[in-house]
């Protein structure tokens, strides 16, 4: 999260879904993954045109309220809004290097502690260990009895059904969650200079979801579909397996070797159609045969963590894991 983010339309969405499971029965933990750096990126984060909506006042009428008056674009503000259940707690350290990330993650998690609900909202979903992504491990280390955590996701053009697929088991068999659903929504907001609306996807994963929580998430996705130029729906891991069986398959020995070996996880599909192959770094799911275009994918994301030419080898042997 970056203070130029402040206030825009997915901190309309995913503090009022936080508010909604927590209701007035739990507490909220805030791991922020701060970033205090402008990315650079002069039109993100400027999706703010739904303050001057009343509709949203059906989604949660204190919360746009507050966000209407935000007056200063920082996470602290955010903070200080009066939105938040009591005893909210936030950790807002800024991300560090990956030399200082275990002794930062060990202080996220014992500032958010007393959390039934911990919120993790890293500027691009789960991923290597860098500024812009939550870790595998840090979802395992703050998993505990009682609580739930939500992750944010920013889905890609990719077939949707698929990629809550794969991230459902990713998520089984990186943290060992035993519950999970995924909030889909899609709200539409103003093209900033022109005249029209776009699309804009956000995703929220509930782990270790009880049956309360799964059912004030049912209640938000039916507040959000009503709301004009909105849908949302809800997918539960158990469910889309079931609905999904006849077109496609996880088989027994793929998963059971990805727990064992996250690199050499591949994705199968019934009929003629091609093997699929993972990035057993980010869970990247390659398009064609095989790894086809991981050189330029591995180039582009992680030729920091390990050049191609050394990590290829390991890829293709199934002998790579994890950084």
């Amino acid at each position: 999260m970056r203070d130029q983010y402040s206030g825009d339309v997915s901190d309309l969405l995913k503090f009022a879904l936080l508010r909604a499971l927590a209701a007035d029965d739990k507490t909220i933990g805030v791991a922020w993954y701060y970033n205090p750096e402008h990315d650079g990126r002069l039109q993100d984060g400027r999706h703010r045109e739904y303050r001057d909506e009343s509709k949203w006042t059906g989604l949660d009428l204190p919360l746009f309220s507050a966000l209407k008056e935000l007056r200063q674009r920082t996470v602290r503000a955010l903070e200080e809004l009066p939105i938040w259940p009591p005893k909210t707690r936030f950790h807002r350290s800024p991300v560090p290097p990956a030399r200082n990330r275990r002794s930062w993650s060990v202080d996220m998690k014992n500032r958010l502690r007393e959390a039934n609900i911990v919120f993790l909202d890293p500027d691009n979903g789960v991923g290597a260990a860098n500024e812009r992504h939550a870790t595998w491990e840090e979802i395992a280390a703050l998993r505990q009895p009682d609580r739930a955590l939500v992750l944010i996701t920013f889905p890609k053009r990719e077939n949707h059904d698929l990629q809550v697929e794969k991230h459902h088991h990713l998520l089984r068999a990186q943290t060992g969650a035993a519950s999970l659903l995924t909030v889909r929504t899609c709200v539409s907001v103003e093209i900033v200079n022109r005249r029209g609306r776009i699309p804009r996807n956000r995703w929220f994963t509930i782990v270790d979801a009880d049956d309360s929580l799964i059912e004030r998430a049912k209640q938000f996705v039916g507040n959000l579909n009503g709301i004009e130029n909105c849908k949302a729906d809800m997918v539960r891991a158990r469910e889309y397996s079931e609905t999904t069986e006849a077109r496609i398959t996880i088989s027994n020995a793929a998963i059971a070797e990805s727990l064992q070996r996250p690199s050499s996880y591949s994705h199968a599909t019934h009929g003629t159609e091609p093997v699929k192959k993972m990035c057993p770094e980010c869970g990247h799911l390659f398009k064609g045969r095989g790894f086809d275009g991981i050189d330029a994918h591995w180039r582009a994301k992680h030729e920091a963590i390990m050049p191609y030419t050394e990590a290829w080898p390991l890829v293709k042997s199934g002998g790579y894991h994890r950084r």
